[in-house]
Parts: structure tokens; sequence; C-alpha cells
């Protein structure tokens, strides 16, 4: 059994699904916090109608002041984040699970099924969501920074997003997770480096590309098809997700100092990377704090990942040795992230509708935050709920 530092401890063992094994609450905290985060980016799309797109191939978006580059910027570590723990929470299960008695046929059903349930979520469930921002929104008041989707196409799309990509990642980790430790680390280096080297530069941002190869590698548009967030470049990340996960479940850890120095690595890295301007950046540096900091992130650029991984293992080192006791509000959202994943959307959705010419993003801070009081009782209740229920229960899934 794990042991950390004893401020990560939380005493609630049976919601887990973890069997025995307590949860550690800086995970689920650090969860809560970036699905905060995440909302934070969904609704500036929907209340300020306003969204930043980062893609390899056209320009990035540009900046006249502070406060859009920082509302902007504080989320890009939610994708990383997510990816990461969706490793450390497969490598935590299949330890108890086959504590427990699981065979690795069952271990493997198990996260396939999840991973083909996240997919259909992403294309029947959250796609409508998106075009609430336009069912009541008056034409021509939306604002996208950045160039334009690489690829071409016009009309109604099929979008990929993150579920997807989750989705089809913990599918590939099901097939592959019995991997050594170093088989697990070789391949999630591979997947990184191969981004940055076969995505092409921008003279190959308009010819459309095969759609298996949109949703394995390379970001954009091929006719109906809209990928953001495509497999490989993902892969990497779930994959130093499961390698921690590991660590926590079959060593004593000091949770904050690890991650504290994890931070300190991955942002020194990220300095090194960034200041050489070439490899593992597809826009070099640009000139000004906000030019340096604006990364690619469709795909991860290398530059992106350290930076991002550095942030969330510093927010998971702060909360694993302060947070427990204050946090715990960001714990019940980190508890039931699917669930309020899918409510948030339509709920601010719904509230855009109320602004329909949308609203300056110092105004759409409040609908935020009363979005997230709304969520808090409903994700609280959800969350009892589903701890009541076997591990394997549909309603564990979501």
């Amino acid at each position: 059994m794990v042991s950390s530092s004893p401020a990560t401890r939380g005493p609630d063992a049976s919601s887990a699904g973890f069997g025995s094994t307590p949860r550690i609450a800086a995970l689920d905290q650090l969860r809560g916090a970036i699905m905060a985060l995440m909302a934070l980016d969904h609704a500036s799309y929907f209340i300020a109608r306003m969204h930043s797109r980062e893609f390899w191939g056209t320009a990035l978006p540009d900046y006249a002041s502070t406060l859009p580059f920082v509302l902007r910027g504080v989320t890009h570590i939610c994708a990383p984040g997510f990816f990461l723990l969706m490793g450390v929470g497969m490598a935590m299960l299949a330890a108890s699970r086959q504590a427990a008695g699981w065979s690795p046929a069952r271990l493997t059903r198990f996260f396939v099924l999840r991973g083909l349930l996240l997919i259909g979520v992403q294309v029947l469930i959250e796609n409508p969501a998106w075009g609430l921002a336009f069912v009541r929104g008056i034409p021509g008041t939306f604002v996208s920074r950045g160039g334009p989707i690489p690829g071409s196409g016009d009309g109604m799309a099929v979008y990929l997003g993150v579920l997807f990509a989750l989705g089809a990642v913990m599918i590939f980790w099901a097939l592959a997770g019995r991997l050594p430790s170093a088989a697990v680390a070789g391949i999630s280096m591979v997947a990184l480096l191969v981004t940055q080297w076969v995505t092409p530069g921008p003279e190959a941002a308009g010819p459309d590309l095969d759609a298996w190869v949109r949703m394995l590698q390379i970001p954009g548009r091929s006719g109906p098809l809209v990928v953001f967030y495509p497999v490989v470049p993902w892969l990497g990340i779930a994959g130093v997700g499961i390698l921690l996960g590991r660590r926590l479940m079959s060593v004593r850890v000091d949770l904050s100092r690890l991650a504290f120095i994890s931070a300190g690595g991955l942002l020194a890295a990220f300095v090194v990377i960034r200041s050489a301007g070439g490899f593992g950046n597809f826009h070099p540096p640009q000139a000004g704090w906000i030019g340096y900091l604006n990364v690619t992130k469709y795909p991860p650029s290398l530059a992106f990942v350290f930076l991002t991984l550095s942030l969330n293992a510093l927010l998971l080192g702060l909360l694993d040795r302060w947070g427990t006791k204050g946090m715990d509000w960001l714990a019940v959202f980190g508890r039931t992230p699917l669930f309020f994943y899918i409510l948030h959307l339509y709920l601010f959705g719904l509230m855009g509708w109320l602004v329909p010419a949308g609203v300056p993003q110092v105004q759409m801070l409040v609908f935020w935050l009363a979005g997230l009081l709304l969520l808090y009782p409903l994700c609280r209740a959800y969350g009892r709920f589903k701890a009541a229920k076997p591990v394997d229960a549909l309603w564990r899934f979501l």
C-alpha cells in the first residue's frame, strides 16, 4: 500500500474504487482544480463568445492586453493534467484490482469499455453542447483568436476533442499497460518525440489529410471531421501518469517533494527548449513575456508539455503539502469529472443564451463563479450516489 505525507490521505477509501487503498486527496484536488479552470475557458467560449486556437500550422493568437492571455494561458494546464491523472488512476486501479483478484482480462475489458464510453460520450452527448453558443448567439459577435483550423471543409462537423483522445489513449494503455515500466517510458518518449518530428510546417496547413492521420497525429479539419486532440501526441503524457501511479503504489513517497523536484526539472527543460526556439517549438518565441509563453497546443509542442506539466506538478505539490483541509471543495469536482464535464457544457451553454451578444471577459468571470456554485451541490450529490455503487457499475464509469 502506498504511503505518502500524512496530508495526502483522504478518509474515503471505498469511493476510490481502489479496494483498500485510500485516495490521495491531492490528486482529487488537482483534478478538481483543472476542472474548474477548464470551465473558465468554456465560459469564455459560451458567455464572452471568445476562444483561442493554437494550431501547429497557422498563426498563434495575438493578445493586445494581459487579461485575455492570462485567462487562456492558465487553462493550458487542463488537458495535460487530464491525461496525466488518467494514467495515474489507471495504474492505481490496476494494482488494487489485481490485489482484489481481478484477472488481467477483466481489467483490460474494464478499461477498454470505459475508453469506448468516453468516445461515445464525445460524439453523442458532448458535441451537441458546443452548438448552444450559436443557437441564440448574435451572428458576427463570436471572436476566434489565432489562425484558421488547418485543412479544409465547411458546414456541420464531427468534432473529436479531449474525450475522444482520453478514450483512445485509455484503450491503448489498457492493451499495453502491463508492459514493464521501462517499456512504458520508452513508448511515452517516442510518442512525444514523434509528434515533434512528423508535424509538418505551415506550408502543409492547407491540404487535406486522411482522416486516420487527423485522428492519430495531425490535428485539423478534413471534410466533416475536425480533430483538436489526436491520439499519439497525448499518449506520452498518460504514460508518464502510469509511471507515477506505479511509483505511488509500490514505494513510500513524499509526494510533495517529488512534485516540487519534478516541477523544477520540467520548468528548466521548458526554458531550455523555448529559448533555443527550434526543435520542440512549432512556433518560435516572440518578443515580450506573452510571446515567450504563448506556445502551441494543437498538437502539444515539447515547450507546451514541459511548461504545463511543470505547473501541474507545482500545483500538486502545493495541494499535497497544504491543501487537504481547505480544498475539499475541489475534491468534490475531482471525484466526478465526467459528470462535471458534461453538465458544465450545457450549463454554460444555456447561460450564454442570457447574453447572446456576449459580455467582456471581466463580467464573464461572474458567470463562471456562479456556474461553479451551481455545479458544486450537484457534483457532491452525484459523488455520494456513485460511491455506493460497485466498482464496475455503469455509474462508476461516469
